[in-house]
């Protein structure tokens, strides 16, 4: 049987002789060396073409893509164009009047014409008016503010009632 001090030195001579056998030359360590730098340039070179090649891609998708739009743009400014002579034939002016000599009250007029959001009305020494674009053959209501007060319409002019029971002032535009 061996003696602890025998034991020991074989597992020392064993450790030596695989630390040995694994141990490569300096001519392989250089040439490893080298192979992990040919690598490394090959990974930088590949992200920088991978860099050009996705810039020269976005180039030709800008190629491509700008003509359609600018042809897109020309369609939507020509058809816009044409809609919006047709519209102008469809619409007409209107002056809606409000007779009331006092020119110290504050007039303005809310209707569909104008989402119902107060318009100031001018005062032409006889009566307030105002002129408003609209479009042919539709029905408008309208009503007045005086200093900022919902009326209940003109009596003389047509009525009709909402749904809140607010009386409105009703015109066809011809």
């Amino acid at each position: 049987m061996k003696t602890r001090k025998e034991s020991t030195m074989d597992i020392e001579e064993k450790i030596k002789n695989f630390y040995n056998a694994t141990r490569i030359s300096e001519e392989e360590e250089k040439e490893f060396d080298s192979k992990i730098m040919d690598k490394i340039y090959d990974m930088q070179y590949n992200r920088k073409n991978k860099f050009k090649t996705q810039k020269l891609n976005i180039r030709k998708k800008c190629e491509l893509v700008l003509p359609i739009l600018i042809l897109c743009f020309t369609f939507i400014f020509y058809f816009n164009r044409e809609t919006s002579e047709k519209e102008l034939e469809e619409y007409i002016e209107k002056e809606i009047v409000y007779l009331n000599n006092n020119k110290d009250i504050k007039v303005m007029i809310i209707g569909d014409f104008n989402n119902w959001s107060p318009t100031p009305m001018e005062y032409d020494g006889e009566k307030w008016a105002i002129r408003i674009k609209v479009k042919k053959n539709t029905i408008y209501t309208y009503n007045f503010l005086i200093e900022d007060d919902y009326t209940d319409g003109i009596p003389e002019e047509k009525q009709m009632t909402d749904y809140f029971g607010n009386s409105s002032i009703v015109f066809i535009s011809h």
